[in-house]
């Protein structure tokens, strides 16, 4: 029988992670949610933010997972100094914008 490598249910796993995979994330996200109304967007992060778990499309399950690993991510990232903040213009103010000096 074979054997597999299980993580132990209180463990905390230190990983390290680059821009570059954090954008390769960012990128997934957006292409898995490309398709969909920005309606049914918006009903998923508000349910989100209301803190539910339990959603009725698996979809959203997949979501919810890359939003949770970015959000870790940014907040261990700000937490150590390794954030900036930098102006994005919208769609209305297509001004450039050149990253911060920080």
């Amino acid at each position: 029988m074979p054997i597999v490598k299980m993580f132990k249910q209180d463990a905390i796993i230190p990983i390290d992670v680059g821009p570059n995979f954090v954008r390769r994330i960012q990128q997934l996200l957006i292409f898995i949610t490309a398709d969909l109304p920005q309606e049914e967007l918006d009903s998923f992060y508000e349910k989100v933010k209301k803190g539910e778990q339990k959603f009725e499309e698996d979809w959203m399950e997949h979501v919810f997972t890359l939003t949770v690993l970015l959000s870790n991510i940014e907040n261990v990232a700000e937490k150590n100094g390794m954030t900036y903040d930098q102006v994005v213009p919208d769609k209305d103010t297509p001004e450039e914008v050149t990253p911060s000096d920080n």
